[in-house]
């Protein structure tokens, strides 16, 4: 497996608006994300999981989804979630 497809996710999801304030912000959203996607798509279905897994996840995953530092909690990605722009993410993708 070769870490360019996972070292881009987070440099393609920071063309997205970031729906948040500026002030507070401690987290770049392309590092708040991937760690979103790859929880769920591991099978996580509750905010405190997917919390969980970035927080349990290996140091050489947690730099390749973008998290480096401290790690957001449950009610940090929640917040997050409940704002983005579905469309717009989608659009990134492509």
């Amino acid at each position: 497996m070769t870490s360019t497809p996972t070292r881009s996710i987070p440099l393609w999801l920071e063309v997205l608006a970031d729906p948040r304030r500026r002030q507070g912000r401690r987290y770049r959203l392309g590092a708040l994300l991937p760690p979103c996607a790859v929880a769920v798509l591991g099978g996580a279905a509750a905010l405190v999981s997917i919390a969980r897994f970035a927080a349990g996840a290996p140091p050489e995953i947690r730099t390749r989804l973008g998290l480096e530092g401290s790690l957001p909690g449950a009610r940090t990605l929640g917040r997050l979630l409940t704002c983005i722009d579905a469309d717009a993410l989608d659009r990134a993708r492509r």
